[in-house]
C-alpha cells in the first residue's frame, strides 16, 4: 500500500510543475515536441520555466538544458561530464539546430493523440482517456494482459500495472517516428503503430480488449464447418454445411458480473463474485447490455466498420466452440474429457465459478462447455440438409447453448442445443459477446 501511495504522489508531482505554468506552456509550446533529421533527435519539454530533454546523436544520448530568448532556444547538452552549446531557431515550418560549427534542419513532428489501440511486436495498448489528463485502459504482452492507470505528465504518460501481485511502473512516450509511441517498463522497450481508431483485422487467435473493461476476445476467421451431430438428439440433425462468411471476434470469457455492472449499474446475479459470470438475464437485457456497449465504444470511434457488440448466432456460437479453422473435432470446447474444460453437475458443487479456471479451446477461449448457458442472438429453428451461409434461425423462443454447472455432461456438449422464452431468467444462464458484422 506504502508503495502505491508513493507511486501515485510521484505521477502527481510529474504533472503539477507542468500543469501550474500556463503561461510557460504558451510561451515555449513551439520548442516543447519531438524533433527529428536524418543525423539528429530531439525530445524537449517545458519545466519550470526552462526546456528540458535530450537530445540522440550517432546513437548516443545527451541530457538537453535550455531557455528561449528572442524566440531563439538557447543552452547546452551534456554527457555528463562535458558540456556543449547549442541554438535552435525555427526557420518556417523547420527548425535549424546548431552546435559549434554543425548545423541540422529539423522537422517537428505532429503530437500523437494517445486513444486508441497501439500494436508492436509482440505487443499491444489500448489507451482510454478517463478526464482530462487521466488515462486507463490495457496492456498486452509478454503472454499477459493487465489493466493500467496512468497520467500524463511532462514528457507523456506515466502509471502502473499490477503482475502475479507486484506494481510495475511504465511510461508512453511520444516516438522518434509519426505515428509512433515508445513503451517503457524497466529494461523492457518497444515501439508501437498507431493509433487505430477502429480495429483493423486481427490474425486468427490474437486478442482484442475493451478499453477500461478488460473485456477480451478471440478473433475467428472465416470458414466453413459442418454444424450438428448424427450422434446426438434429434434436434441436432441432419448435420449440415454452414459457413461462416465474415471473421468476427467473441469473448474470451463468459461476460462477468464486474463488466455487467460497469455497464448497467446493475448486477441481477444469484451466485455474487465480480470474475463470476452474470446470470439471471434474460434475453432481452443480455440484448440490451450488448446495445450500450456498442454505442459506448461507437461514440469512442473504436469499432470496426460494419461491425457491433451483440449475442453469437447459433452457427458462429458452435463454430467458435468447435475451434474455429483449428478445431479437433472435440465432444466438448476444448477436449473429450468434460472435467479439463467444464463446470458441470459433478464437479461444480451446484454453483457458478470464477471465469477462465478451466482450459480453453483450440482457440484460447474458456468455459463454452458449462458453468452457465449462453444466450444466442437467433430463434430456436429445425435443421435442414442444405448447405448455408451465415444463418440465423426462426421460430418462437431463442436459442441458448453450452450447457451449465447443473446439467449433465450431456448438455455440455458443443452440439447441443436447448430453447428458452426470451423473457426467462436462471441461477444457470448467462451470456457471451461478440463483436460481429451488424445483422440488419
Amino acid at each position: 500500500m506504502i508503495k502505491k501511495i508513493l507511486m501515485l504522489l510521484f505521477l502527481l508531482a510529474g504533472m503539477t510543475i507542468f500543469a501550474q505554468n500556463p503561461f510557460v506552456t504558451r510561451v515555449y509550446n513551439d520548442y516543447k515536441g519531438v524533433f527529428i533529421s536524418k543525423d539528429i533527435k530531439l525530445r524537449a519539454y517545458a519545466e519550470g520555466g526552462i526546456i528540458s530533454g535530450n537530445v540522440f546523436f550517432k546513437n548516443k544520448k545527451y541530457a538537453l538544458r535550455a531557455d528561449v530568448k528572442n524566440n531563439v532556444l538557447k543552452g547546452i547538452f551534456t554527457n555528463g561530464t562535458k558540456k556543449w552549446p547549442f541554438t535552435m531557431k525555427k526557420h518556417g515550418s523547420d527548425y535549424v539546430f546548431r552546435a559549434g560549427s554543425s548545423k541540422y534542419l529539423l522537422k517537428k513532428l505532429p503530437q500523437v493523440q494517445l486513444p486508441g489501440a497501439w500494436r508492436g511486436k509482440d505487443i499491444k495498448i489500448v489507451i482510454e482517456n478517463i478526464n482530462g489528463k487521466a488515462y486507463k485502459g490495457s496492456i498486452h504482452f509478454d503472454g499477459g494482459n493487465y489493466v493500467f492507470f496512468a497520467i500524463f505528465g511532462k514528457t507523456g504518460l506515466y502509471g502502473n500495472f499490477s503482475s502475479s501481485g507486484q506494481f510495475h511502473t511504465f511510461k508512453i512516450l511520444q516516438g522518434f517516428k509519426k505515428g509512433t509511441i515508445e513503451f517503457i517498463s524497466g529494461d523492457y522497450e518497444k515501439i508501437l503503430e498507431g493509433p487505430d481508431k477502429a480495429a483493423r483485422p486481427m490474425k486468427n487467435g490474437e486478442y482484442w480488449a475493451v478499453a477500461g473493461l478488460d473485456m477480451r476476445f478471440i478473433y475467428i476467421s472465416s470458414g466453413t464447418f459442418k454444424m450438428g451431430s448424427d450422434d446426438g438428439d434429434s434436434d441436432e440433425r441432419p448435420v449440415h454445411k454452414v459457413t461462416i462468411s465474415n471473421g468476427y471476434w467473441i469473448g474470451k470469457y463468459e461476460v462477468t458480473q464486474k463488466e455487467y455492472q460497469i455497464i448497467t449499474n446493475k448486477n441481477p446475479s444469484r451466485f455474487k463474485g465480480i470474475d463470476k459470470p452474470v446470470e439471471q438475464v434474460s434475453w432481452n437485457e443480455a440484448v440490451k447490455f450488448c446495445q450500450a456497449l456498442t454505442k459506448r465504444e461507437s461514440k469512442a470511434k473504436r469499432l470496426p466498420q460494419g461491425y457491433e457488440y451483440r449475442l453469437p448466432t447459433e452457427a458462429e456460437w458452435e463454430f467458435a466452440a468447435r475451434g474455429g479453422i483449428k478445431s479437433r473435432n472435440y465432444k466438448y470446447s476444448g477436449s473429450n474429457k468434460i472435467s479439463q474444460v467444464a463446470w458441470y453437475d459433478n464437479d461444480s458443487d451446484q454453483k457458478t465459478h470464477k471465469v477462465g479456471k478451466k482450459s480453453p479451446n483450440e482457440l484460447g477461449i474458456h468455459d463454452m462447455s458449462g458453468n452457465v448457458w449462453e444466450w444466442c442472438f437467433d430463434q430456436y429453428g429445425q435443421y435442414e440438409s442444405k448447405a448455408r451461409i451465415d444463418p440465423i434461425g426462426a421460430g418462437s423462443v431463442h436459442v441458448n447453448r453450452g450447457g451449465s454447472w447443473y446439467f449433465s455432461s450431456n448438455y455440455c456438449r458443443v452440439t447441443n442445443r436447448d430453447k428458452i422464452l426470451l423473457d426467462n431468467t436462471y441461477g444457470n444462464l448467462g451470456f457471451r459477446v461478440v463483436l460481429a458484422p451488424i445483422i440488419r
